[in-house]
């Protein structure tokens, strides 16, 4: 909460200055995030989309759209964007993005099966992809994070414990190649 006041005092500070607007606005996110004003948060991002940026803030703004309602279990909300910003990813010549929005995808769709079993399909699809365009793209730690989560699938898929496994120690390897411990 007092992150999110003292960026109300900074935001007046630099009136007139469109690219620091947009780091504090950025900054408010996390700050309102943090406080559990999830919809706060996004009502920053929403303002910040109509306000038309250019194309390449537009797509991190719905990404991070995308991965605030995923944290919220409304992953529902974010299809739309993740759509939009998966056609934007294949189109243009962005592999990390392209990871990103495949891992985002897989999640989403992750989290709608728990309702809808049908969903699991199309989360391990997302993550498949999210492997293969990381593999393409020579990033590891993406390889690792699209891995992870294929653990899950042994919740719908019985046969699907083998590769669960190889994929856990595919990623381990990774993570320790890379020497990232977070993963």
């Amino acid at each position: 909460e007092d992150a999110a006041r003292h960026l109300d005092h900074a935001d007046r500070l630099v009136a007139g200055d469109d690219e620091a607007h947009r780091l504090i606005d950025g900054l408010r996110v996390d700050a309102l995030r943090g406080a559990g004003r999830v919809d706060d948060a996004l009502a920053v991002l929403d303002r910040r989309l109509r306000a038309e940026p250019d194309e390449g803030e537009a797509l991190t703004l719905r990404l991070r759209r995308v991965q605030l309602l995923n944290d919220q279990y409304r992953a529902g909300e974010g299809l739309d964007d993740l759509a939009v910003l998966e056609a934007a990813a294949e189109a243009g010549d962005d592999p990390e993005l392209l990871v990103e929005v495949l891992l985002a995808k897989g999640r989403a769709h992750y989290i709608l099966s728990l309702d809808e079993p049908d969903h699991a399909h199309a989360s391990r699809d997302a993550y498949e992809a999210a492997h293969r365009a990381a593999a393409a793209a020579g990033d590891q730690r993406g390889m690792a994070l699209a891995l992870l989560p294929t653990t899950w699938f042994v919740d719908y898929w019985a046969d699907y414990a083998d590769t669960a496994d190889a994929n856990v120690d595919e990623a381990l390897a990774l993570a320790e190649a890379v020497g990232d411990e977070d993963l």
